[in-house]
């Protein structure tokens, strides 16, 4: 009598995977139906240890010599976590010739693991976003877990500690970036605390402010001698950004001329301004530098 695998883990409340026996026996001259007991060298499975199907039989015909059985273990919600049964198997000599064998059958300790989205979160300084974790418990596991997140500077803070219960539903974070923060990446924890305490790492990037600019027009078309074009520079503020930006015309070729060559901008948020094109030889790009 073989098992296949030899070794089961099974969580409280739950069934293992199957477990193949395959048998060998003397030729029978007779039909039939053999049935597994299971036993442990101290006596009887215990209670909260049973097998799917109860009882565990196979068929065999006159004169087989072999046979082929399945079934699964079934723990019950009394299963102690780290308990180990030897469960021996016979068929009470029918067919004879079987034999015996075993199987070990391993309770596991039901836990927990939880993930953090967006992880790495990108927050840009002054700002905030939500980060939501997420938790996913083996079979059996029914203890309330308390999320909160460590490790960070005292310019990156969370909002309160959430404890969490079955079903366990998503948890929402508020993760906010105190304005003046430098940029970077800041690695921290999020911390949990169940039946077993854990970690899992956790990442925020700290975005550097800037500008974008744009222009209402990004193609003008002006005539040789012709009058000025008008174009306007839109500033917007990204990533908290606050002060007065630096604007100056670059790569501008010969003969072609901006006024102003440094256009003026307001404190941010500005105001859109404007930049006169006067009449140039052709047309001609140009690029503009923004300078935080």
């Amino acid at each position: 009598m073989t098992p296949v695998p030899s070794s089961v883990s099974i969580f409280p409340t739950q069934t293992s995977g199957f477990v193949t026996v395959n048998m060998t026996f003397l030729p029978t001259t007779f039909a039939g139906t053999g049935t597994i007991s299971f036993t442990t060298l101290a006596g009887p499975l215990p209670s909260w240890l049973t097998t799917v199907p109860s009882p565990v039989t196979f068929t065999f015909a006159a004169g087989a010599t072999s046979a082929t059985t399945s079934f699964r273990f079934q723990a019950s919600g009394a299963a102690s976590p780290g308990s180990n049964v030897t469960a021996l198997m016979s068929t009470g000599g029918v067919p004879a010739g079987v034999g015996t064998s075993s199987v070990n059958v391993q309770v596991l300790q039901p836990s927990y693991t939880a993930s953090a989205s967006p992880n790495p979160a990108s927050i840009a300084w002054g700002g905030s976003r939500n980060v939501t974790v997420t938790t996913s418990v083996d079979p059996g596991y029914n203890t309330s877990i308390l999320y909160s997140f460590a490790g960070f500077p005292a310019s990156i803070t969370w909002s309160t500690s959430q404890m969490v219960f079955p079903p366990y539903l998503p948890a929402t974070f508020t993760c906010s970036v105190a304005a003046g923060t430098a940029p970077g990446t800041y690695s921290g924890n999020l911390m949990a605390s169940g039946l077993t305490n854990k970690t899992f790492p956790m990442t925020v990037i700290v975005l550097p402010p800037d500008i974008t600019a744009s222009f209402t027009q990004p193609s003008v078309t002006v005539c040789n001698g012709g009058p000025p074009v008008s174009d306007n520079i839109s500033l917007q503020p990204a990533g908290g950004y606050i002060g007065t930006p630096t604007l100056s015309f670059q790569a501008v070729p010969a003969g072609l001329t901006m006024t102003p060559a440094s256009p003026p901008a307001t404190a941010m948020p500005p105001n859109p301004i404007s930049v006169i094109l006067p009449s140039p030889p052709t047309s001609i790009p140009y690029t503009l530098r923004c300078l935080p």
